[in-house]
């Protein structure tokens, strides 16, 4: 059986490093599906230069892939207790990036859900960054 509904979705993150915190928070529309047991968001984003970007995010037992198709395509996947290989379509070019997650916590009901992420990222062996994210999503009526 297969779940398909609408939701408003808000993405909360903070990043931290080299000294400093940059909080950032977007709302959006996203079409939601599940099917089996895998949850998957569709929902666009609009870039400062007004540039759109179309994400995929799949929620899986212990796992969460973001794609992002835009400006490039961007493949980020999260797995405690394994550091996955990602792709990142930056400003300046492709960046291949390592991701350490930490955290993955994830809840669904008959209003949204909820998914946690504390990961980091590395590049050439080097921290780029901490991250904490949260994805909380609810249900639109109709």
């Amino acid at each position: 059986m297969m779940d398909n509904r609408k939701m408003k979705l808000t993405i909360r993150g903070t990043q931290s490093g080299f000294g400093q915190e940059e909080c950032t928070e977007v709302t959006t529309v996203a079409d939601y599906f599940q099917k089996e047991k895998v949850h998957y968001l569709f929902y666009k984003e609009i870039t400062e230069d007004g540039g759109e970007i179309r994400n995929r995010l799949t929620i899986r037992k212990g796992q969460v892939e973001l794609r992002k198709d835009g400006n490039g395509r961007s493949v980020l996947e999260f797995c405690p207790g394994q550091n996955k290989n990602c792709h990142y379509q930056s400003p300046a070019g492709m960046l291949e990036l390592l991701s350490d997650t930490r955290k993955l916590d994830f809840h669904h009901d008959a209003q949204g859900i909820r998914l946690t992420l504390d990961y980091s990222f590395y590049a050439q062996g080097t921290l780029l960054s901490d991250y904490h994210l949260v994805v909380t999503g609810q249900f639109l009526k109709g």
